[in-house]
């Protein structure tokens, strides 16, 4: 089977939302687990410097001669002053996950969108040979490549394309724009065949 179409930019944006879907849990998972593990270093850095003040403290105690005990005027400071440094402490890793979350949803679409405007590859009409066992790709801008389907791991399809995802997680993108209901049939038939589909967050397993 072959077929020959280009790519939008908007069909490269649905693309990475496309695949991105199923791993959206995932990637929550990965935020939640980076604050957790180091807010539970800082508590503990945070425990440590509490304990090592406070044999401070009591060793200049010991070696000091008793006197009359006075309320300290400057308590009230000092405890703000530790809750201003924990703050200054915890901020910057805070700061960095809310970074690192708004870098993955917000900023790669504008990446895409940039490198689309650039790069002739993206821009070129792809030409694709579909074999039971084999894909063969060839593009206008000089790329030429012929790959096993066992080398991806599953395929999914959203509104007007389809995707197949390798195992490492990157993904080739194939537009259905233009193409006829029957074209369409005969394609999802040779992937199905061949590759697992998963159109969930969950891995469907592939076929023995």
């Amino acid at each position: 089977m072959e077929i020959a179409y280009r790519l939008t930019e908007a069909e490269y944006l649905n693309a990475w939302r496309l695949r991105t879907r199923g791993g959206r849990s995932k990637a929550i998972r990965i935020i939640a687990f980076f604050v957790f593990f180091w807010a539970f270093i800082l508590i503990c850095l945070v425990l440590l410097w509490t304990i090592v003040q406070r044999n401070a403290t009591v060793d200049t105690t010991k070696h000091e001669s008793p006197k009359v005990v006075m309320i300290d005027p400057q308590a009230g400071a000092s405890r703000s002053f530790t809750t201003l440094s924990l703050i200054t402490n915890v901020g910057p890793f805070i700061l960095l996950a809310a970074i690192w979350a708004f870098v993955f949803f917000r900023l790669v679409p504008i990446r895409i969108r940039r490198m689309y405007r650039k790069d002739p590859l993206m821009q070129g009409l792809f030409t694709v040979n579909l074999a039971p066992t084999l894909i063969s790709i060839q593009n206008t801008a000089g790329f030429s490549a012929q790959y096993g389907l066992n080398l991806y791991e599953y395929w999914r399809e959203g509104k007007g394309l389809i995707i197949l995802v390798y195992y490492s997680g990157a993904y080739f993108t194939v537009s259905l724009t233009g193409f006829p209901e029957p074209q369409r049939a005969e394609l999802r038939g040779i992937l199905a065949a061949a590759l697992p589909r998963n159109d969930c967050a969950a891995i469907v397993a592939p076929h023995q």
